[in-house]
């Protein structure tokens, strides 16, 4: 198996008889086991060994007893697949479903790549994460010939309430194990227009499955670059719930056959933006733009190159579409407060906290009074943003998509001074200092516009 290969069944079974007409008849003298995958043309491995046959498709002779089955689909550079163990019984037919993911992991190198379209280099990778390599910055370049680093991930995120354990789930921005990417990414267009194409189901790893934790929920993304639009890169992100689809119930079978119904749901981005030095950062917002962003507290970074180190640059998202009905929200939080870390994660004790930052009404460190605005720290941090839109019910079936625009500039000529502590000021005061220094930054951030729809 390729050492790309990260994708694992869980807990699958073997079931036997109900053969559908068209799949071939009857085992071996020993046993048979007939395999079908989503989608369908993967390789059949059984115990090692290359049987040569392809989903949809019947192994004969399979002798009784217990069998490791690999089914594995190479398409795009990337290798999709899944792992069961199956129980032959004599002189029957077992069948095996299962649908064809690739895991990221906790790192990721082995199946990123960059981007380059427009002064912006990124990373990107087809279990649905973006801008992250190891969660140590690097993720996102700007300008890209510099090597200088603005970001250690970005995602999407996911919050919402479940009725049946009252009890608050979320999918954060680190959470590499519970994103599946599935079949197959499709990029299109070189230099500065380019459109990628991918979906990645939230999937709990094995090890999760009974916890009362986020599932279930399939996020198709665009993003799309052009060239008339320098500096700026647009997500589109459609959350789809799955829950009760035969294809993800293979994958899953703690979900409940009928789904899940997930209430006061929040679908948005999140963006670990590091500039250059993580923990002298401060967030600021626009909420006429429905624009979070970030910047260096001091705008003194010596670490940066390509003359940028007395004029680091801002980074944001800016939140264009949401479903209707819904607010859009702009939040952001540090990695600690006071040394208990704030971070929130799938699977983890506060996965809880997410619906808090997400929806805006998280009370750790105190909410700004504008009631589409969360956490507005004063003092620098190590921080993320985020911007989301709900409450909004999701059952299965059901789907909400927002659009997110990603976007850096550097800083006004003249508006500040490089080593000079930057406070954000109230972010409703409109004649405070940091928009007059963010003004190139507001301006790519509407330029965002023209990229809607496309």
């Amino acid at each position: 198996m390729s050492s790309r290969i990260l994708a694992t069944a869980l807990a699958l079974i073997a079931l036997a008889g109900c053969r559908e007409p068209d799949r071939p008849t009857g085992p071996g003298p020993e046993g048979g086991l007939f395999v079908d995958s989503d989608p369908p043309g993967a390789a059949i491995i059984v115990n090692n060994r290359e049987t040569g046959l392809r989903t949809p498709d019947t192994v004969r002779d399979v002798k009784a007893g217990e069998h490791e089955v690999r089914v594995l689909l190479d398409t795009a550079g990337l290798t999709y697949g899944f792992t069961a163990r199956v129980q032959v019984v004599a002189s029957t037919l077992s069948e095996l479903f299962g649908s064809l993911l690739l895991r990221c992991g906790t790192t990721c190198p082995e199946i990123t790549r960059y981007l380059e379209p427009n002064r912006i280099r990124f990373a990107t990778n087809p279990a649905g994460l973006f801008l992250y390599i190891e969660g140590q910055g690097a993720g996102l370049l700007w300008p890209g010939p510099t090597g200088n680093s603005y970001a250690s991930v970005g995602a999407p995120v996911f919050a919402a309430v479940v009725p049946e354990g009252a009890d608050t789930v979320g999918l954060g921005p680190y959470d590499s194990r519970y994103l599946a990417g599935r079949p197959a990414p499709s990029l299109t267009g070189t230099g500065g227009d380019l459109t990628l194409e991918q979906t990645a189901w939230v999937l709990p790893t094995s090890a999760a499955l009974s916890l009362p934790t986020v599932r279930g929920i399939a996020i198709a993304q665009r993003v799309l670059a052009r060239s008339t639009v320098d500096d700026v890169v647009v997500f589109r992100l459609v959350f789809r719930n799955v829950s009760a689809t035969k294809a993800y119930r293979a994958m899953d079978p703690v979900a409940p056959p009928a789904g899940i119904t997930y209430e006061a749901s929040y679908v948005g981005f999140a963006l670990d933006g590091d500039i250059g030095v993580s923990e002298d950062d401060l967030i600021s917002y626009d909420a006429d733009l429905n624009l979070a962003f970030l910047y260096d507290s001091d705008f003194h970074e010596p670490i940066f190159a390509g003359g940028f180190a007395g004029q680091p640059g801002l980074i944001g998202l800016r939140l264009l579409e949401a479903p209707a009905g819904t607010t859009m929200l702009l939040n952001g939080w540090p990695r600690e407060i006071s040394g208990i870390g704030v971070d929130w994660g799938a699977g983890d004790a506060n996965e809880p906290d997410g619906w808090y930052w997400l929806s805006a009404t998280q009370s750790v460190a105190g909410n700004h009074a504008h009631p589409r605005i969360g956490y507005a720290p004063t003092d620098p941090n190590d921080l993320r943003i985020s911007v989301s839109a709900g409450p909004l019910r999701l059952a299965p079936g059901d789907s909400a998509a927002i659009t997110v625009a990603l976007v850096l500039a550097a800083p006004a000529t003249g508006t500040y001074s490089s080593g000079t502590l930057l406070r954000p000021g109230d972010p409703t005061d409109p004649n405070r200092q940091i928009l007059r220094v963010a003004a190139p930054l507001l301006e790519r951030a509407q330029a965002a516009e023209a990229l809607v729809g496309q």
